[in-house]
């Protein structure tokens, strides 16, 4: 089952189904028909754990035409180098699409494969007032920051977490060991772990990588944030009108590891 929110959750379903089956005693069998007969019935159920998944369910992006720092609401910086004047809120980042770094919590204890599928539509709802842009346009491939046409190109980069993690007190996740290094988008041939936003809807996800299970010590963890480029100058020029709406639908998948077949025992020689 999916969920078609900003980010959502798909649950495994258990399936149980029955067989029938007829047994006959190892003995031979009874000259009397009449004796011996025997019925027996065997119900196999499939069992399939159920799959527990945080995911966020909103969040912010920047579309950020000159390159600024942009800081969150909690004063964190977004999209920045890795050393930032704090105090200089006009300090460059150089990303022109920025976001925070949201987490993906996997509470399951089996590895997950990840699948993810999206979209980005023109235009937002923010406090109530639907907001349609005129100009705004969304590339399918990486823009020319020359470019004189309100462009923008989004796409979201995933990072399995090697080791799990344990929750504070809180309940978030402390990932400062395992910060995202951005890799810029390849149109001819991306990487595995990317997901470029479309403007039209597809049928088929994009698997993106594997959480690690959770365990005792903690819970397997995938980060998940936005890049991307615009134009720098268009012919148009940027507003704070130009918004834009994306949409994921994660699906979560076990992954199953086959068994290894038994070695056949080697006859002891002249037996």
């Amino acid at each position: 089952m999916k969920h078609k929110k900003f980010l959502s959750l798909a649950l495994a379903l258990a399936m149980i189904f029955s067989i029938s089956v007829t047994a006959f005693a190892d003995d031979p069998a009874p000259t009397d028909p009449s004796l011996g007969n025997t019925d027996f019935e065997a119900i196999a159920t499939v069992t399939v754990p159920d799959i527990a998944v945080k995911v966020p369910v909103t969040g912010a992006l920047f579309i950020n035409p000159m390159g600024f720092t942009i800081y969150t609401a909690d004063g964190s910086a977004v999209g920045a180098a890795d050393e930032l004047d704090e105090d200089d809120p006009d300090q460059t980042s150089g990303e022109k699409i920025v976001s925070p770094t949201f987490q993906i919590v996997n509470l399951s204890p089996m590895t997950l494969d990840v699948t993810v599928n999206g979209l980005a539509t023109l235009g937002a709802t923010v406090n109530g007032n639907t907001v349609s842009p005129t100009a705004l346009a969304l590339a399918t491939a990486p823009v020319d920051a020359g470019s004189t046409k309100n462009e923008v190109f989004i796409y979201a980069q995933f990072n399995p977490v090697a080791e799990v993690v344990e929750a504070e007190t809180d309940g978030t996740y402390d990932l400062s060991d395992s910060p995202v290094r951005k890799v810029d988008y390849n149109a001819t041939s991306p990487a595995s772990n990317h997901f470029a936003i479309p403007s039209k809807a597809v049928t088929t996800g994009v698997k993106v990588g594997q959480i690690i299970p959770a365990t005792e010590n903690g819970e397997g963890l995938m980060t998940m944030k936005f890049f991307g480029d615009c134009a720098v100058n268009p012919k148009t020029d940027w507003t704070d009108g130009d918004k834009l709406t994306v949409s994921m639908t994660f699906t979560f998948k076990p992954v199953v590891t086959p068994a290894t077949p038994a070695t056949p025992a080697t006859p002891a020689a002249g037996g």
